[in-house]
């Protein structure tokens, strides 16, 4: 989020035209979403299930923004 902001980015087509990593970001941001997903839904400890359903919820807020443009 930090470079796409830093490069004026507003799109993850654009993301990997600038930077052609192996993989699309939007691919990354996917599986980072599902481990998230299978901490949460894997743990009773309501720390765990704080932070980490937090995290995702913030990944999926920053995420929205890009998916509305691609």
């Amino acid at each position: 989020m930090d470079a796409m902001q830093k490069n004026f980015i507003k799109t993850f087509r654009q993301f990997d035209e600038i930077f052609k990593g192996n993989q699309f970001v939007s691919n990354w941001f996917n599986d980072f979403d599902n481990c998230l997903w299978s901490v949460v839904g894997n743990s009773t400890d309501a720390e765990i299930l704080e932070v980490y359903g937090n995290m995702r919820i913030h990944l999926n807020e920053q995420i929205q923004y890009f998916l509305d443009k691609d």
